[in-house]
């Protein structure tokens, strides 16, 4: 912790000060699913605050192990193993009245002095200052784990009660925000998702054509070998984007191709897991290996459509039917360009990629907008969890009368 003056009225101290940890319940696998509900890593990862309700997990216990491992209202789960050091230690509080149980890979942190408010416990523990403590105190050299020791030494600083409450109270304006963005994300995709569906299988006046008909492969060599500029097709429909430079890569080992604005490009080795995409402007004159073919499309096929047709779950999951090999199977030009697919007059074309385009452009900027509100939040949070800075005192002590 930063050795700045606190403000007077807030003390620095450790969590094992007003804290006792416990870990969970680890029973045999023939008796989780029946019994009470209890708690694992994944809720905690879910949600800042719990209850029974949230939790799909259960477990038979006997009643006296309930009552030495029982979660109640106010206790504050911390998932104790991750795969990763930066997942280690986060937090979730219980906020539910039915006396539940938690899993051995969580770590239960139960109050014996009252010195952090529910509302507030649900953002104190995710400041910078505190996550980087955890994260330093985590072993494992598979799996990154901490202790109840470790966590017990855990500094942080805190304000008092009434203060507490007008941080709480000003940081859940900004997780209404995100949780209404998101809500609205979620209404969107599904709208999405049916548009894409119907606009695309109940296109009129449709004629089978190869893919053979309108593309072909592109392989104009690339001479700058430039490294820089080297592209990949990230999984799931996430994008063409470039390609983290390889300082091992050895030079002239493997041919480039140029790739131009407008061409489907797709992993041939993960064109089933999603990897499709068309070049954007900005990706203009970058390359990519034989891996990652290119192709013109002829001017009667609308681009966009044609993504958006690929892009469908049920047909590029099917392209693997067509991919060659026994171990790590690949989709080569020859085999795509047998493939048939119907494809309507170009205007319909061009209407059905507009809409699609124009949905998912607004998902895209609720999710951008989500992202902001975090970054708000995040940066309140380091000012007003660390005393940095304070919210204006006529509005503490109007929460102090209350």
């Amino acid at each position: 912790m930063s050795n700045r003056k606190l403000p007077e009225d807030w003390i620095i101290t450790t969590l094992g000060t007003f804290m006792d940890f416990k870990n969970g319940v680890n029973a045999n696998k023939e008796a989780y699913g029946k019994g009470v509900k209890f708690i694992n890593v994944m809720d905690i990862f879910r949600k800042n605050t719990i209850t029974s309700k949230d939790v799909i997990g259960s477990v038979l216990i006997t009643e006296k192990e309930l009552e030495e491992n029982s979660v109640i209202k106010g206790d504050i789960l911390f998932n104790r193993t991750s795969e990763t050091t930066n997942e280690i230690s986060y937090s979730s509080i219980y906020i539910g009245d039915e006396k539940i149980t938690f899993g051995g890979f969580v770590i239960r942190g139960r109050q014996i002095k009252k010195l952090i408010q529910p509302e507030y416990a649900m953002h104190c523990f995710k400041t910078d200052a505190i996550r980087k403590e955890m994260i330093r105190r985590c072993q494992g050299a598979v799996r990154a784990n901490i202790g109840q020791k470790d966590l017990s030494k855990i500094p942080i600083v805190i304000p008092p009660h009434h203060e507490q409450k007008t941080i709480a109270d000003l940081l859940s304006t900004w997780d209404v925000a995100i949780e209404k963005t998101e809500a609205l994300i979620t209404a969107k995709q599904q709208q999405f998702d049916w548009l894409h569906l119907n606009l695309i299988l109940n296109a009129k006046n449709t004629t089978l054509k190869h893919f053979s008909d309108f593309l072909n492969e592109s392989r104009i060599i690339d001479n700058s070998n430039d490294a820089q500029k080297r592209l990949t097709v990230r999984l799931h429909l996430k994008g063409v984007e470039v390609r983290e430079c390889r300082g091992t890569e050895i030079e002239g080992a493997t041919q480039y191709f140029v790739r131009k604005t407008g061409q489907l490009i797709y992993g041939k080795q993960n064109i089933f897991r999603g990897s499709i995409g068309i070049v954007s402007e900005k990706l203009n004159g970058y390359s990519s290996s034989q891996d990652i073919p290119a192709f013109d499309i002829a001017e009667s096929i609308y681009p966009d459509w044609l993504f958006w047709y690929m892009s469908r779950l049920h047909f590029y999951k099917k392209l693997e039917n067509f991919s060659a090999g026994s171990g790590s199977k690949r989709l080569h030009s020859k085999e795509l360009f047998k493939i048939k697919i119907p494809i309507p007059a170009f205007p319909e074309q061009k209407r059905i990629a507009k809409i699609l385009n124009t949905a998912k452009q607004e998902i895209n900027s609720l999710k951008s907008l989500t992202k902001q509100y975090r970054t708000q939040k995040r940066g309140l949070m380091q000012k007003l969890l660390t005393g940095k800075s304070r919210i204006n005192p006529k509005i503490i002590n109007q929460h102090k009368e209350a």
